[in-house]
């Protein structure tokens, strides 16, 4: 079996991750109709309203802390985001506060810290104290006014709205610097909202420019499929429908139909953009690992409610790369690598014919039948196809001629 992965290579990302989160509790005071845990979908743990033990979250920051200190480590003064995610995160305070606490009374000379959260603000006046004095960077889940918001409800089908928007501006009035600085929106699309509905409502009433997610489209269960296309609704089409999508494209360039592929592009293709010194003086090397699948830990550790390790939050929870409970931590860099190496295996041929190999951002872990015969649907092999996104690309720099000179100054430069 060829090798992509390394042990080594695991373990070097483990000492230099920019980010650890922990499903501080599966239990949610909400029923989303189209959450990621809910009837839709069927690659998830059971939910059972458990909450994640902080003396094995311990231990598992004690762990990764020698790594950071280690000879493995790359990065000085590297700032690590600690993330607190759910179901609803504020349900078990105690671990979050516990959390904090322990981090702070360490000392690891080579890492600062900051927290994060993702919440329904349910409980945001019982906690915002706690939360604005320690700076957390909170993401409020809001979906526009209060009909684009009627996906989001009670356990009884009852609307949260009020509640949450009462939250909000309570938080705002008492924190206003904190709320500047540190709050944000995240929304999901839906057939109930729009992109200009939601950036309308979060923009007029907040000042924010949200993040805007379309419903995820992964592990969908097949009975489930025919509600999935009822609420679905495109980012794209829904954002060239707006009244007005220049006057959204100012405040929201890069999230623009269209600017992603541009960037991309250049990145890949202009033969002028290099990552590096060594790319500039002797080329770029092909690319080396099949489809887009980050390396393991290169971004991020996520910890479920349950204890199993994953790469991330958004892939499901049926290949854990590891797991941790108040007694062990079973992170075995060799075993992980195998994994990787053996899936790898399965779509190398795809991904070596592949004419946007280079541009990929396909997990492979959110393929369909990883453990048989995985086929990546993104996959162009052909030049007829290669040519279309090129001219697409061509197309929408000559629309938009100062997309180029934003580009090149706000993403490349910077």
């Amino acid at each position: 079996m060829k090798e992509f992965l390394t042990a080594d290579m695991v373990r070097t990302s483990l000492a230099n991750m920019g980010k650890l989160t922990f499903e501080v509790t599966d239990a949610c005071n909400l029923q989303c109709r189209y959450c990621g845990y809910g009837k839709l979908y069927d690659n998830y743990d059971r939910r059972e309203n458990k909450r994640l033990s902080l003396n094995a979250a311990k231990r598992l920051f004690d762990y990764l802390s020698e790594l950071w200190s280690s000879e493995h480590n790359m990065c000085v003064d590297k700032t690590i985001n600690i993330g607190f995610y759910g179901g609803e995160p504020l349900l078990n305070m105690p671990f979050v506060k516990g959390m904090v606490e322990h981090i702070e009374n360490k000392s690891i000379p080579e890492r600062n810290f900051e927290y994060s959260m993702t919440t329904n603000a349910m409980l945001l006046d019982r906690y915002m104290n706690f939360l604005a004095d320690n700076k957390f960077r909170l993401l409020i889940s809001l979906d526009g006014n209060e009909y684009n918001n009627s996906y989001r409800t009670d356990k009884n089908g009852n609307s949260v709205f009020d509640t949450v928007i009462r939250n909000i501006s309570l938080l705002q009035c008492t924190y206003s610097d904190y709320f500047k600085e540190y709050v944000n929106f995240n929304a999901v699309l839906h057939n109930r909202n729009s992109v200009e509905d939601i950036y309308s409502f979060i923009k007029t009433n907040y000042g924010k420019t949200p993040s805007i997610g379309e419903i995820n489209s992964v592990g969908v269960r097949k009975e489930a499929e025919e509600d999935f296309q009822e609420m679905r609704n495109s980012y794209n089409a829904s954002y060239m429908q707006a009244g007005k999508p220049d006057d959204l494209q100012k405040d929201n360039d890069l999230d623009f139909p269209g600017y992603k592929e541009v960037i991309d592009y250049i990145f890949e293709y202009s033969g002028f953009v290099y990552n590096d010194y060594f790319e500039l003086m002797f080329g770029k090397s092909p690319k080396k690992i099949p489809t887009g699948t980050c390396i393991p830990f290169g971004k991020d550790l996520f910890v479920t409610v349950n204890g199993k390790i994953f790469p991330c939050e958004h892939i499901g929870h049926k290949h854990p790369l590891g797991w941790i409970n108040e007694d062990i931590i079973h992170i075995d860099e060799q075993e992980i690598a195998d994994l990787y190496n053996v899936y790898f295996s399965k779509v190398d041929r795809q991904c070596r014919s592949c004419k946007i190999a280079g541009l990929c951002t396909q997990c492979i872990f959110n393929m369909d039948k990883l453990d048989m015969h995985p086929v990546c649907n993104n996959r162009i092999s052909c030049d007829r196809e290669f040519d279309k996104y090129s001219l697409f690309v061509k197309n929408f720099l000559r629309k938009h001629p100062g997309s180029y000179h934003k580009i090149m100054k706000e993403v490349i430069l910077h």
